[in-house]
């Protein structure tokens, strides 16, 4: 007899296979230690990250806990070669011994799967949603606990595929015990190694780069878990995005693993956890980090020390990175040096100008896209008087002061964004519903740029400048003695650019931080070619904090749309993920058909396996 796993996750149990299960190579999976029955519930719970052995954990209910809870679990096949044909199935007593394991109940009524269709439960929706609700139960292996006369039936069938999710991390090998009548005639075994899931990737945590602590430690050796010889020379780097605690990188890294491991992936895979949440705390439902600015600032600065802990790396990689992280992987790319082969930006926040700045005149492809991210206040008014165009007066270092081109053309990308993106909903040339995008994620990026240097983003951070308000300096009083009078249109037009440089007509930049000792805004100021001035803007710090809280975008999200400028001769670099044939249905309490900002993680793998089935087809990370 046989007992035969999926080595590949091709969904097909081969030759190949029988062949790796002859010669006793383990096959490598991970217990089922995160919370998928807490799915739905607010994110406070962490649900994909893996608990410890005090925490509830899935493994520990004997239930299926949800559609996503399902890629937990993993496929044999148990092949009798006809040994069944001619004994009574009533009198088979097939036990499950060594490895601490349990299997997956399915309904009487289902013939079973057989050697063909090993991921069926994984990639067939009515199925899985049939099966995936916690009145499904999973039956723990152990002396005494015998397979039902059904699944005995199925394995007489050809249909003899089980399914199995680990309870414990351990590499003891999985037994089959069979008896006949009463009378045990064999065991056989299969080499299994089951691991905590974070035991089975590379971690790279920089943290401590920028003096804080948590999450796990930075390990790039040989996964315990998982080892290289599994895998292919090539490697999968991936960056979380904002507003990600160390809990929460650890179930987003966790996650994209698992997902990537299923569609056939054999790249080494790193996850990386970076400092992209200061502020945050906990608000009604969930998690808030309202200093933006900030964690973009810490985006930047997290860039170099991402290269340094990759310096090891040889053989091809791929940088994956989602939401803010592409700040993190496209500075270390441009500003720093970052070798890589292939660069995929999933969901990037970061504005179209960054990576091509010739979009904010591309009147086909964004038409109005620069007047509808424009503040209303100052709508009738010269472009020069912007913060975003200041640069446009200096021939010096303060000429870089500006999102185009910020990072320019980067070779090799590939855009996946979303046309049915919430958070990086097109601007529309109307004030941003701040309170629904601070509360339920709707054009938050395009709010934050609309809302560089109002009063409000100073009462939220207390750090207001540039932007799109007034400097005092060009206000008068009213008639109570107050600076509420801005100069009209017309009177500001007449303001020269040598008085621009000295004071501009937006708000002014903060004067120090006390965070960034080498940063002081008031020495900004100055005629073009003054070297004080030059010297300040030329500090990396400083261009990362002024384009961070000060210099707003003028451009739509990279995320939300095609960016031709990533284009090739041989076809198209940008994948709109909202399209039709990257997704498997979708789920039906969702209530829209819509990709959102976060759905990559936050969609059961059963509806977006064609997403990352893409992923491993451009990377070429299924091959060596």
């Amino acid at each position: 007899m046989d007992i035969v796993p999926d080595y590949d996750r091709s969904g097909v149990i081969d030759q190949e296979d029988y062949q790796k299960a002859a010669g006793d190579d383990p096959f490598y999976f991970w217990i089922n230690n995160d919370r998928d029955s807490y799915a739905g519930q607010h994110d406070s719970y962490n649900q994909d990250t893996p608990s410890d052995a005090a925490v509830s954990k899935d493994s520990d209910n004997l239930v299926v806990d949800g559609v996503r809870d399902l890629e937990d679990f993993f496929p044999i096949y148990v092949d009798f070669h006809g040994l069944l044909d001619n004994m009574d199935v009533s009198k088979v007593q097939i036990e499950l011994l060594g490895a601490e394991v349990g299997w997956l109940n399915l309904p009487e009524e289902y013939v079973g799967m057989n050697r063909d269709s090993a991921t069926f439960y994984l990639k067939n929706v009515s199925k899985a949603e049939e099966w995936a609700n916690q009145s499904n139960s999973v039956t723990k292996a152990g002396e005494g606990v015998y397979f039902t006369q059904k699944m005995v039936e199925r394995i007489r069938d050809d249909r003899g595929i089980v399914l199995l999710e680990g309870h414990k991390a351990d590499d003891e090998p999985l037994k089959l015990r069979f008896s006949y009548d009463g009378t045990e005639l064999f065991t056989y075994e299969m080499e299994l190694k089951l691991s905590n899931v974070e035991d089975m990737y590379r971690h790279i945590n920089l943290m401590s780069n920028l003096g804080q602590s948590g999450g796990v430690p930075t390990n790039t050796a040989e996964p315990s878990g998982f080892p290289d010889s599994e895998n292919s020379d090539k490697h999968f780097v991936f960056v979380h995005g904002y507003n990600v605690n160390t809990e929460q990188a650890r179930g987003w890294n966790a996650e994209t693993f698992k997902r990537l491991y299923w569609a056939g992936s054999r790249a080494k895979f790193t996850g990386v956890t970076w400092w992209g949440f200061r502020s945050q705390a906990f608000y009604v439902n969930s998690y808030k980090a309202p200093y933006y600015y900030e964690n973009v600032i810490n985006a930047h600065r997290t860039g170099f020390n991402l290269v340094s802990a990759m310096s090891g790396y040889t053989g091809d990689i791929t940088i994956a990175a989602h939401s803010m992280g592409n700040i993190v992987a496209s500075s270390s790319i441009v500003d720093h040096g970052l070798r890589y082969d292939r660069y995929f930006l999933l969901n990037a926040a970061v504005a179209v100008e960054a990576y091509d700045s010739s979009t904010l005149a591309d009147s086909v492809n964004f038409p109005n896209m620069a007047q509808n991210m424009i503040n209303d206040d100052f709508e009738n008014y010269e472009s020069r008087l912007y913060a975003s165009n200041w640069h446009n007066l200096f021939t010096d270092t303060r000429n870089d002061l500006t999102w185009k081109d910020r990072y320019g053309v980067i070779s090799n990308a590939y855009n996946f964004f979303s046309s049915g993106e919430e958070v990086l909903e097109n601007g529309d040339g109307t004030a941003p519903p701040f309170w629904d995008g601070l509360w339920k994620g709707f054009r938050t990026w395009n709010s934050q740029e609309w809302n560089k240097g109002s009063s409000l983003i100073g009462v939220i951070t207390d750090n207001r400048a540039g932007g799109w308000s007034f400097n005092e300096h060009w206000m008068y009083e009213d008639y109570n003695g107050d600076l509420t009078e801005i100069l009209t249109p017309t009177e500001a037009a007449a303001l020269t650019d040598e008085e621009l440089r000295l004071n501009p007509f937006f708000y002014s930049f903060q004067s120090t931080d006390s965070d960034y000792g080498s940063y002081n805004g008031d020495n900004l100021y100055g005629l073009d070619g003054d070297t004080t001035a030059s010297n300040q803007a030329g500090l990396y710090l400083t261009r990362a904090k002024l384009l961070a809280e000060a210099i707003p975008a003028l451009s739509y999200a990279t995320g939300r749309n095609d960016v031709e400028a990533f284009d090739q001769p041989g076809g198209s670099r940008n994948i709109d993920i909202n399209a039709g044939g990257l997704r498997n249905g979708w789920p039906s309490n969702r209530g829209d058909s819509d990709w959102k900002h976060s759905d990559m993680k936050n969609i059961p793998y059963t509806y977006v396996y064609p997403f990352y089935e893409e992923l491993v087809e451009t990377g070429g990370l299924n091959v060596e």
